[in-house]
């Protein structure tokens, strides 16, 4: 189905709606009031739909647009609710297809996304159904979603193909028509300097006209008026010895991803899955990451591991670790960071908000807490904002110009500012955290409950670490879309139940109904590939494996989250309890015996029978006798 066809039968369906409103509010407005007509229509449309009404001579409702008769709608809605019995969601329905019309009714040469134009047909299929259309409108609404939700990217047919590579041709002059299709990177012939993204392509016979966006704006051209941008490739001949340099220069400056510096970096156990946030970290576009393992699992180490790898790679110099109080006072993270050989300094309010004084007086963060460990009790109003007194004004974070820059930030228990955002007035711990994160070169979350109430924990969490990715929460739901596909995929491949690979290449397919699963992952080879390799009669345990590991890289925000679950590996994470007896001191056992005398003295009072007091006393005899 090409763009001019969804056009027009979304405007077929509108038109129809026109009429299918105009006859239901034709039945419950005049039932309103005898004045319905000024009340509920009249007084009801805005300044320029009444002069329009008034221009024209309107009497009918089926003389107004949609837009016109959906306003009716809403405003009448109380009216029309004394008369007749009206469901919350039907207003709601009301309210979604002005979205749709003002979507369709000022559409640009560049369509909605696959996912916009499937809300608007489900608004649409919805609003018929509530109005009592025929079966056969419904139906073909149906037949529209199922033909928009069809795989355009990937044509299923030729994976079993070897496909070869196209030659490129450095000629501009051989450039035909045929050659230019659409997301052609094009030039103008007029004035090559002129580039732009050819968005559509319509056949007229002779000619053929191009919608290009070019210069911010769509523009179009005809064939003659455009050709196709081919780059030639420039090569700069050296000889041997200088290559070698060139070689060594890069290999310094930009150190491999497929080796790990950190191996053997700290006073640690070597636990192989501890090391992969720390390669995700190097491979990736930027070098912020979740870290969302299970508790235990050892999300401490593997940021440590980070602290040594990116050492290893470029200097370290500022490195912020932001974690609850109690872990400040345990002692947790100083403690733990000794293990790197890494010393940090925990910092009270005062002390954090002389520090930004004398950032503020300094322009940039103090040398002698380069390596500093913040508690979120001390993130309030007076350490974004900074407070003015009679006798003296301290500045927050916000003042600071220039900001001061972090090489590493360190979140620990992120999920602490899943609530936040820069709206809420007294969301500091948020705006502190996002303020770092802004200001930092690489950024670390840690958290075992990324999601505790709903996605907008995560959606919260993912726009402080890449706000460039996550822009807004309307994207986030974008990318989130096929991850269900992808899960389920994992999920079956793991299992390998009878039929897996079918119910696996199925799972897969189901990406291709989403935006980004089709314009994103079905562009990405590694997704070619697997269905590719579905295909075959037998799959060794080693292709199983790594499918898995494919299917996982597929997941839209695979390259900014690592999960590792304790039921993933097994015995590594076990946690193995030891029982040591001490010997009570004389005052000890005296204190032990006392407490037990006064507790079951205590019990016997507020319960009066004396069976069941040593099985209540039980829980209280493992408290006094342990150290834990």
């Amino acid at each position: 189905m090409d763009n001019d066809q969804i056009v027009s039968k979304m405007n077929t369906y509108l038109h129809t709606s026109s009429n299918v409103l105009a006859e239901w509010l034709n039945k419950l407005l005049p039932k309103t009031s005898a004045d319905w007509w000024e009340e509920c229509v009249i007084g009801k449309l805005n300044y320029h739909q009444r002069e329009n009404a008034a221009q024209h001579g309107f009497t009918k409702l089926e003389e107004f647009d949609l837009a016109a008769l959906l306003r009716i709608a809403d405003k009448s809605w109380y009216a029309m609710k004394n008369v007749a019995y009206l469901p919350i969601r039907e207003r709601e329905c009301i309210r979604d297809m002005m979205r749709v019309r003002n979507n369709w009714a000022h559409v640009s040469a560049m369509l909605p996304g696959k996912d916009a134009i499937l809300a608007d047909l489900a608004t649409l299929h919805d609003f018929f159904i509530q109005r009592g259309c025929d079966d056969s409108l419904i139906n073909d609404v149906d037949r529209m979603i199922d033909e928009v939700k069809s795989p355009s990217t990937v044509d299923f047919s030729t994976l079993t193909q070897e496909q070869e590579e196209p030659a490129l041709s450095t000629d501009a002059s051989e450039t035909s028509d045929d050659e230019i299709t659409e997301k052609s990177l094009v030039y103008l012939t007029g004035d090559p300097g002129v580039r732009g993204i050819v968005m559509s392509i319509t056949d007229l016979g002779d000619t053929k006209k191009y919608d290009v966006f070019v210069d911010g704006s769509f523009k179009t051209f005809y064939s003659g008026q455009i050709a196709l941008f081919k780059e030639t490739a420039n090569y700069n001949w050296v000889d041997i010895n200088t290559f070698r340099s060139y070689l060594t220069a890069y290999q310094i400056n930009n150190p491999s991803g497929n080796n790990l510096y950190s191996l053997n970096s700290a006073r640690i156990d070597f636990v192989p899955y501890q090391f992969r946030p720390a390669l995700k970290l190097i491979h990736a576009d930027e070098p912020r990451i979740l870290i969302a393992d299970s508790v235990g699992v050892g999300k401490t180490i593997e940021a440590g591991l980070i602290i040594k790898e990116l050492q290893a790679r470029n200097e370290l110099e500022n490195v912020l670790i932001i974690c609850p109080k109690p872990l400040v006072a345990e002692r947790k993270w100083e403690m733990e960071m000794r293990r790197f050989d890494e010393e940090f300094v925990p910092v009270d309010g005062p002390m954090l908000r002389q520090i930004i004084s004398d950032t503020d007086r300094d322009g940039e963060w103090p040398v002698r807490f380069s390596k500093t460990i913040v508690p979120y009790s001390i993130l309030d109003s007076r350490t974004y904002e900074g407070e003015t007194t009679k006798k003296r004004h301290s500045f927050g974070l916000k003042d600071l110009d220039p900001a001061p820059h972090f090489d590493l930030v360190i979140i620990d228990e992120a999920h602490h500012i899943r609530n936040g955002s820069m709206e809420k007035e007294k969301a500091f711990e948020y705006k502190c955290v996002k303020y770092f994160c802004d200001n930092a070169d690489a950024v670390v979350m840690l958290t075992a409950t990324p999601l505790q109430t709903s996605d907008d924990d995560l959606f919260t969490l993912l726009n402080v670490l890449r706000p460039d990715v996550v822009i807004d929460k309307e994207t986030f739901n974008m990318m989130s879309r096929p991850n269900a596909y992808i899960s389920e995929a994992v999920s079956i491949i793991r299992r390998a139940d009878e039929g897996w690979q079918e119910k696996a290449a199925n799972a897969l397919k189901g990406v291709l109904e989403t935006q980004w699963g089709e314009n994103v992952i079905a562009a990405n080879p590694t997704f070619g590939k697997m269905l590719k390799t579905l295909q075959q009669k037998k799959i060794t345990r080693e292709e199983r494996v790594q499918l898995t590991s494919e299917a996982e890289s597929l997941h839209s925000f695979n390259s900014m989250l690592n999960r590792t679950r304790r039921k993933d590996i097994q015995d590594f994470c076990i946690r193995r309890s030891y029982t040591l007896a001490v010997e009570f001191t004389p005052e000890q056992k005296a204190l032990h015996d006392e407490l037990l005398r006064f507790e079951q003295n205590a019990l016997l009072q507020l319960h009066g029978s004396a069976r069941s007091i040593p099985f209540m006393m039980t829980t209280i005899k493992r408290q006094a006798g342990s150290t834990y």
